[in-house]
C-alpha cells in the first residue's frame, strides 16, 4: 500500500503497490536501531517505484511542507492504519527497554 504524488505534489495512497511507502497494516510496524536504541516505524519507506525519494513526499505531506499535501480522506485512512499498527505494538512499546 504506496503512496502516488501528482504533479501538483498531492499524495495519494494505492492499495496496488508499495512504491515509496509501505502503508500497510500487515507490513508495519518496522524495527530498527540507531546508536543502540530501538527504533519502531509505524510505516516502512523504501525506495520502490519510479521516484528515488524513498517516501519522503509523505512526510512533507503530513506536515503541509515544501509545497505537498494530502486529501483528508487520506490523512484519515492513514491515521487508521497507524492506530491499527500502534495498538498491535502496544505491548512490545511498554515492554521495550
Amino acid at each position: 500500500m504506496g503512496i502516488e504524488v501528482s504533479a501538483a505534489k498531492v499524495v495519494t495512497i494505492n492499495d496496488q503497490h508499495e512504491n515509496g511507502v509501505d502503508t500497510s497494516v500487515a507490513g508495519n510496524p518496522s524495527r530498527t536501531r540507531f546508536k543502540g536504541t530501538p527504533l519502531l516505524h509505524v510505516f516502512a519507506r523504501n525506495r520502490r517505484g519510479q521516484r528515488r525519494d524513498d517516501g519522503n513526499p509523505l512526510v512533507h505531506a503530513l506536515k503541509g511542507r515544501r509545497g505537498y499535501s494530502i486529501l483528508p480522506f487520506w490523512k484519515g485512512q492513514l491515521m487508521a492504519r497507524a492506530r491499527s499498527i500502534l495498538e498491535a505494538s502496544l505491548e512490545d512499546l511498554v515492554n521495550s527497554p
